[in-house]
């Protein structure tokens, strides 16, 4: 089993999409995401679940053995994905990765995760 890169969109400002995807029963996990600068993430997922549960996990280990623990929306609920669906993050953990459990031959998961942090350039864009 493989762990799944993944690629990052720069958007306008300070705000960034990270994507994962499509985790599946032969790559179950992401490779970690530094973050801590971008204290405020959002995390989507969407795609086949086929009994497949997708956690968000985040680790404060910044070099040597890192042990993930699942973070959580803002009302203390764990990050854990059974069907598409899309939350806020509570903790501002130094990395971020996401965790495929219990996946089905069918199952194919993408995890986005929303990343902003005010600039500002951001104080002079006009809503549209």
């Amino acid at each position: 089993m493989a762990t799944l890169g993944y690629t990052v969109d720069n958007l306008i400002g300070g705000v960034k999409v990270v994507t994962w995807g499509p985790l599946t029963s032969t790559d179950l996990d992401g490779s970690p995401f530094v973050c801590p600068q971008w204290a405020d993430k959002c995390i989507q997922v969407y795609g086949t679940p086929n009994g497949g549960t997708v956690t968000i996990q985040g680790s404060n280990d910044a070099s040597g053995s890192v042990t993930y623990a699942t973070i959580h929306d803002p009302q203390g609920n764990d990050l854990a994905f059974t069907a598409a669906g899309i939350e806020q993050v509570l903790e501002n953990t130094y990395l971020v990765r996401p965790l495929l459990s219990g996946a089905g031959g069918s199952t194919s998961l993408t995890v986005k995760m929303l990343v902003s942090t005010p600039t500002t350039f951001d104080l002079h864009v006009a809503n549209s």
